[in-house]
């Protein structure tokens, strides 16, 4: 599992989820690996319903309630996410998230300044941790290359804090 930028126990706390969506933000819904969705599938956690896409390219979906679109494993009145314990690596990346270049030739790593813990986070904090998703993904290259949709097109506002 990859190490977060915050503890669980904060993350958990949030009262600003992080698995609602704005409809025009509804391409970034949470993506999956073919393993993380045979994984999650034979340990009864999601089925079928809950997906869009085809191999390579799983996407879990989005329900909309009160204007909302909201991650189809996140309770829409808790606001808890029921594979939390065993959520795909796109979520456990989260705030942080991966994003092409303005060309199209690097993958960058951008953080979500909408997040409350993205806040309270210093600059130096934010690097320190692109660095050590960097180094992470630098020995899974084939992960990226394979699972392409997981990252995410270039966004000008973006806030950018590193580089894979």
């Amino acid at each position: 599992m990859l190490k977060q930028i915050t503890n669980s126990k904060e993350c958990l706390a949030c009262k600003i989820p992080c698995c609602i969506f704005l409809k025009k933000y509804k391409e970034y819904a949470p993506y999956l690996s073919d393993d993380e969705k045979e994984k999650l599938s034979k340990n009864k956690m999601i089925n079928e319903k809950m997906l869009s896409g085809a191999e390579g390219e799983w996407r879990l979906k989005l329900n909309e309630k009160g204007g909302k679109l909201f991650c189809c494993c996140v309770d829409s009145e808790t606001k808890k996410c029921n594979i939390y314990s065993q959520r795909p690596l796109d979520c456990q990346m989260y705030p942080l998230l991966l994003m092409k270049s303005e060309g199209g030739n690097k993958v960058l790593i951008a953080a979500d300044d909408s997040c409350p813990i993205v806040k309270k986070k210093t600059k130096e904090e934010l690097k320190r941790h692109a660095e050590y998703m960097r180094k992470f993904f630098k020995g899974k290259k084939y992960y990226l290359y394979k699972n392409k949709k997981m990252v995410c097109p270039f966004e000008k506002e973006s806030m950018i804090i590193g580089q894979i």
